[in-house]
């Protein structure tokens, strides 16, 4: 049985990860510039994204037997949507998840309502007066 619990791997240290040279360091934006990207991401970034979704969510949820199921369960899970990437935004320790999670969502929501107002238009049945 091995001391370190890890299947006899030795465990590297710090400085060993710092000294080689094929570990990726990456620092590109400080604390600050990161701290700012999260609030964008959790504050106004998240309502905007769920309120798409909202939008999007309409043209794929089934209509139900009132024919409104579509139209009122997106708007009763608006803030379930907001929570959801509120804390997401707050707790992930990645930014770059937290934007392909958000940009995502927001992409393929606004795709679909996009694809909804560009599409071909419905044939009139009969001459309106």
């Amino acid at each position: 049985m091995s001391q370190h619990g890890s299947g006899g791997g030795e465990m590297m240290t710090t400085d060993a990860i710092k000294s080689r040279p094929d570990a990726v360091q990456r620092q590109d934006l400080s604390p600050r510039v990161r701290r700012w990207i999260r609030i964008g991401f959790a504050g106004p970034g998240a309502v905007v994204v769920a309120l798409v979704v909202m939008a999007g969510m309409s043209l794929w949820l089934p209509k139900g037997a009132a024919g409104i199921d579509h139209l009122v369960m997106p708007l009763i899970l608006v803030p379930l949507i907001w929570v959801a990437l509120f804390f997401h935004a707050c707790l992930d320790g990645k930014l770059a998840r937290i934007a392909i999670v958000s940009l995502g969502l927001f992409a393929i929501h606004a795709g679909l309502i996009a694809t909804k107002f560009i599409g071909p238009k419905p044939a009139t049945v009969g001459k309106h007066r």
